[in-house]
This record gives C-alpha cells, sequence and structure tokens, in this order.
C-alpha cells in the first residue's frame, strides 16, 4: 500500500517514512535507510524523525560518525520532546562507540528528561558510566528490570 501511494504521489514523504519504518520492522536495514533518506524531503518534524531512524541504523552498523553527523545535522530543527529523546540517545551511542565518554553521557542525560520511558537510554548510559568507573546502579536496575519492547 505505501509503494502505491508512493507511486501516486511521490512527495507524500510520510509514505517513504512509513515504508521505512515496515522494513525496518522486518530487520531490512538497507531497504529502511533507503526509505528513510527519502523522507528527510518531508517537514522539519518528519526529517528529524527520519534521520533519528537512519542514525539508529547507522549506529546498529558500528557506522558511529556518520550517526553523529547525521543527529547534528537536524537537533535544532525540532521541538518534540519524543524525537528529540530518540535523537540524544542516538548521538550518545554514536559517541560511546567513537570512546567520546564524556559527551556520551552528556547527550544521554540530555535525552531523559525529555522520554523517562526510554529504556534503551539508561542501558546505554549504565554502559557509558561504567566504561567511565562511575556508579551506575540506578541506570543498570533500571535497564535490567524494566520491561520494554525495544531491542
Amino acid at each position: 500500500h505505501y509503494n502505491r501511494a508512493i507511486s501516486l504521489s511521490p512527495d507524500y514523504w510520510q509514505a517513504y517514512y512509513n515504508l521505512g519504518t515496515l522494513y525496518d520492522r522486518q530487520n531490512r536495514p538497507d531497504l529502511a535507510a533507503a526509505q528513510y533518506l527519502k523522507a528527510t524531503n518531508g517537514s522539519a518534524e518528519l526529517r528529524a524523525q527520519a534521520v533519528s531512524n537512519l542514525s539508529r541504523l547507522r549506529n546498529r552498523a558500528q557506522q558511529y560518525a556518520e550517526a553523529a553527523s547525521l543527529v547534528r545535522s537536524v537537533l535544532d530543527s525540532t521541538e518534540a520532546k519524543p524525537i528529540l529523546a530518540a535523537l540524544y540517545k542516538n548521538l550518545g551511542w554514536a559517541f560511546f562507540g567513537l570512546g567520546r565518554l564524556v559527551e556520551s553521557q552528556t547527550a544521554l542525560e540530555r535525552a531523559l528528561p525529555l522520554d523517562g520511558s526510554r529504556i534503551d537510554t539508561y542501558c546505554l548510559l549504565a554502559l557509558v558510566k561504567r566504561a567511565r568507573k562511575l556508579e551506575a546502579d540506578a541506570e543498570t536496575k533500571t535497564c535490567l528490570f524494566s520491561a520494554t519492547n525495544l531491542p
């Protein structure tokens, strides 16, 4: 249905984003990334959402510098707290992968008050704090004992 919507209206950027999400759920990252990239032509908020998902895919592929660059390109384009939380989480993940632990912790700590329900942020923050030899009991407990459907 998304492909049909796109063929009927090639500038319907939300359909590209939705198709990317479908491919993402099917664990088809290359196809998802291609659709998210097309969706970046949409509104500022849709662009930020698409870039957030694209940066997550880049982090999963250990392309941390590209993930960080993507996030930085849209951080100022949205004020939506859930999107900003995802962006800062992805930025923190990228910095962690690059070994930039202080910047990683800062980004992850900025993400938490924006959306404290994102368990993945707590898990990443626990890893960063442990790597920095800091106390991470609270984040570790939240990570381990919270119900989530996130991978």
